[in-house]
């Protein structure tokens, strides 16, 4: 009788346990290199409301939405101006092209963000996604300004084979 109720416990748990399992990895992606991780990130991004960086793309993408700029930086040089679902990515310096963006931003038909370095920790690693906001005021010149809530893209380094995989994306709000 005992081994009968051994028996049942396990299966009604063999559902859960494979579950368990599924709910390891987020999606489907693995990168070889650093840049795959970046050009994920901005894939996701373009994606809007449907996509893994949903909470960053919140009130700042949208149909309209033709171009996402990001602050041109050294740790980016892989990443090159490209198209993913219909809006292109562009590197800008952002401080020689203010006017142009906050235009753009106004009618809704760009966005405009920083992604941090890529830190490579054991084995987690992280990369951070800052909105950037145009404030142009009536009388002054506009001016950037980093969105309070950021969004920290983690990964997992798998040592054997090497490879890189998604691991979710957090919404950190700095005071």
């Amino acid at each position: 009788m005992k081994q009968v109720k051994n028996i049942l416990f396990t299966l009604l748990l063999l559902p859960f346990a494979s579950y368990a399992q599924q709910g390891e990895a987020k999606t489907d992606f693995e990168g070889w290199k650093i840049s795959d991780c970046q050009t994920y990130t901005l894939k996701e991004l373009t994606k809007g409301a449907n996509g893994e960086m949903k909470g960053a793309a919140k009130g700042r993408i949208s149909e309209s939405t033709k171009t996402i700029y990001i602050a041109k930086q050294s740790w980016l040089q892989e990443i090159r101006d490209t198209t993913f679902n219909g809006i292109a990515i562009k590197q800008v310096d952002i401080d020689s092209n203010l006017k142009m963006l906050a235009d753009e931003v106004k009618n809704g038909t760009a966005a405009i963000y920083y992604i941090s370095p890529f830190e490579l920790k054991s084995p987690m690693c992280e990369m951070w996604i800052f909105p950037i906001d145009i404030e142009k005021g009536f009388m002054s010149k506009a001016k950037q300004e980093y969105a309070t809530t950021v969004y920290r893209v983690n990964f997992f380094f798998n040592y054997d084979p090497p490879k890189y995989e998604y691991r979710g994306t957090d919404a950190v709000i700095l005071e």
